[in-house]
């Protein structure tokens, strides 16, 4: 600051002295425009007294560092990033918390300004620049601290009761109070996904959390074990499952009420997971709940849905599976393939001499219907 301002900063002491008083009022007009010019929820999460009793004590701690010529100590700085850190609680947006600081100081700048310019003192504007928009970036820079320092606190917990639910759910300790935590009716319907955890390191997973939060799920997502296991309530499961990735490797759990239905939510989320990775996409155990029911009796069925023949059968796995899938008739089946209703029935009678299972009999569909859904699955690597 050039020597030939400095024994002028008495008019500047004075205009903020007279503006310290009038604190009160310039905070209520403040805040009036604050409500006028920035978008949000304020109206909804803080009263106007709570705003305007903020917006006061920003303006004595401003009016009080110009008369003296100084920066934001130590202490209000503080106090900037508490309050940072209590409109993050509250539920607030940064970027609307900030703008309301540059509402506030443009206001407070045009106040300095024309009384100022009405006393004849422009050339004081230069010298209270400085110090000015000091506070105005040490303000706002505080303030943003405490906001990061505020997410980082509540993801944190978030990160330890999503831990403690999903090893509750796993058969750890009861989670009805990490479930309450982390928003969840511990009474209500729950569905869980189920994905590889070899695909979700830790960022990756945080990242997720994010995403969960920023489109308003009420839903958690922790690895546990192999598994990236994510609980969510009262929604459908597409939105979660579309947060995976496209054409997700995932397991998707039956709808189930209750954290006992959580629980068993997640076994079908892992039962389903193996058919999944064996599909390379997601599946779904309302759909293949059979087949993945059975996976984990699979050493135990071997010998019961294993043909003797080593001859290579792709054509009458394929003929069977079409029979199948066309509610056992010969037509369909053979429409679906594109080949003649006689050729269908030759490479049925050819799977029943190469298998020894007969398609037409419960105990020989049943065989032929394990043995080809389960032929992935028991495939080497």
């Amino acid at each position: 600051m050039s020597a030939a301002i400095q024994p002028d900063w008495h008019v500047i002491e004075a205009v903020c002295t007279e503006l310290y008083h009038e604190s009160a009022e310039l905070s209520a007009r403040i805040v009036a425009r604050i409500h006028t010019e920035i978008p949000g929820n304020y109206h909804e999460v803080l009263s106007d007294t709570e705003l305007r009793s903020a917006v006061f004590r920003e303006c004595r701690n401003l009016f009080g560092g110009l008369i003296e010529r100084r920066p934001p100590s130590p202490a209000e700085a503080d106090d900037g990033r508490l309050l940072g850190r209590l409109r993050a609680e509250q539920g607030l947006r940064l970027e609307t918390v900030i703008g309301a600081y540059h509402v506030g100081y443009r206001m407070v700048w045009e106040e300095l300004r024309v009384r100022l310019l009405a006393g004849d003192h422009e050339e004081q504007l230069l010298p209270v620049t400085s110090v000015f928009w000091s506070w105005l970036r040490s303000s706002v820079s505080a303030v943003a601290d405490g906001y990061a320092t505020a997410g980082d606190v509540r993801e944190e917990s978030r990160d330890a009761l999503a831990r403690t639910l999903i090893a509750g759910l796993a058969g750890g300790p009861p989670a009805g109070s990490a479930a309450r935590g982390l928003g969840f009716d511990p009474d209500g319907w729950f569905q869980v996904i189920c994905a590889p955890a070899a695909d979700w390191p830790a960022d990756r997973v945080r990242g997720l959390r994010r995403e969960l939060g920023h489109r308003a799920l009420r839903a958690a997502a922790h690895t546990h074990g192999a598994v990236l296991a994510l609980v969510s309530q009262d929604a459908r499961p597409e939105p979660a499952l579309a947060l995976l990735g496209d054409h997700p490797v995932a397991g998707v759990g039956l709808r189930r009420a209750g954290l006992g239905g959580a629980a068993e939510s997640l076994t079908d989320a892992e039962r389903a997971l193996v058919l999944a990775r064996a599909r390379a996409g997601p599946v779904h155990f309302e759909r293949d709940w059979v087949i993945a029911t059975l996976v984990a009796q699979l050493p135990r069925l071997q010998p019961l849905i294993t043909p003797g023949s080593g001859l290579s059968r792709a054509h009458l796995t394929e003929s069977v599976a079409a029979f199948v899938g066309n509610r056992f008739s010969i037509a369909g089946a053979a429409a679906a393939l594109h080949i003649h209703p006689n050729t269908l029935r030759y490479r049925l009678d050819r799977w029943e001499r190469v298998t020894g299972w007969d398609v037409h009999t419960l105990d020989g569909l049943l065989r032929s219907a394990l043995n080809i859904a389960m032929e992935p699955i028991a495939q080497p690597g």
